[in-house]
């Protein structure tokens, strides 16, 4: 169960950050890229892991919103300098 739950927030990192760089290039408000990453993280848990209980399914869904957005902060900061 471990296993697949950290494969899950890994794959669900990657669907958030695509999907939150996708949106930023048509727009979105940098103030909003966070809570984008966050709100479509948790969705795609809720589809995609409804066979777990739903406050691991909120967590794993926080967890990779998070890590998605710290990537994407962390690369654009990387990048600028």
């Amino acid at each position: 169960k471990n296993i697949y739950m950290t494969v899950d927030i890994l794959t669900l990192s990657a669907i958030a950050l695509g999907i939150t760089a996708i949106l930023s290039q048509v727009g979105l408000a940098t103030r909003y890229k966070a809570l984008c990453s966050l709100v479509i993280a948790v969705g795609f848990s809720m589809i995609l892991n409804h066979t777990y209980s739903n406050a691991d399914v909120i967590i794993n869904g926080i967890i990779a919103g998070l890590t998605a957005s710290g990537l994407w902060s962390g690369t654009k900061n990387t990048i600028q300098g």
